[in-house]
């Protein structure tokens, strides 16, 4: 049986949503790695990925956008799918402006970092507490950087974790795996 144009379409935007996974995985985990080194370079990559992410996404979504108008897919998994496409698009790219909000946010810290400032230890109560109340004896541990850069990356590595989970499920068109991802996060 030939392919439709419908289905070209539909293939072509099923790789390209997995492109797009797969960079926002990229980005993500280097981002990840630039917090745990301190790698500007690193950073400077994570940054640079945000053009081709926005125009993978612009991509999908024309393509999307065209195979909905001109193709005129009839009720079914079909017309499911690209009605799903701009939710998936926009929740990867967001992925992926997390991880380049990341980067920069590293790009500026960098200066404090080689002062030596953010290395100080901080105690959690110091930061939220009003300087007209008398201090008490700090209920909770002094954190350090080091502990914070800890609790980011067991984070991060969380939603890496979920994002190759998702896009697993994606590609195998696995409903059942998405739906225990889904149950899982909460």
């Amino acid at each position: 049986m030939a392919r439709t144009t419908l289905d070209t379409q539909l293939q072509t935007i099923n790789e390209k949503i997995n492109e797009l996974g797969t960079l926002a995985d990229t980005t993500l985990g280097q981002a990840l790695e630039a917090i745990r080194t301190g790698d500007q370079s690193l950073s400077g990559l994570v940054i640079a990925a945000d053009e081709p992410i926005e125009d993978l996404r612009t991509q999908i979504e024309q393509l999307t956008f065209t195979s909905l108008t001109l193709q005129q897919p009839l009720a079914g998994r079909d017309l499911r799918f690209l009605a799903s496409t701009p939710s998936i698009t926009a929740g990867l790219e967001r992925t992926g402006d997390n991880a380049i909000g990341i980067a920069k946010l590293l790009v500026r810290m960098a200066p404090l970092r080689a002062e030596g400032l953010s290395s100080s230890q901080v105690s959690l109560s110091s930061l939220t507490a009003n300087p007209n109340q008398e201090q008490k004896k700090p209920a909770v541990q002094p954190l350090s950087e080091a502990s914070i850069v800890s609790e980011i990356l067991d984070l991060g590595h969380e939603a890496q974790r979920v994002l190759q989970g998702t896009m697993r499920a994606f590609a195998g068109t696995n409903a059942p795996a998405a739906r225990n991802i889904w149950q899982d996060d909460d």
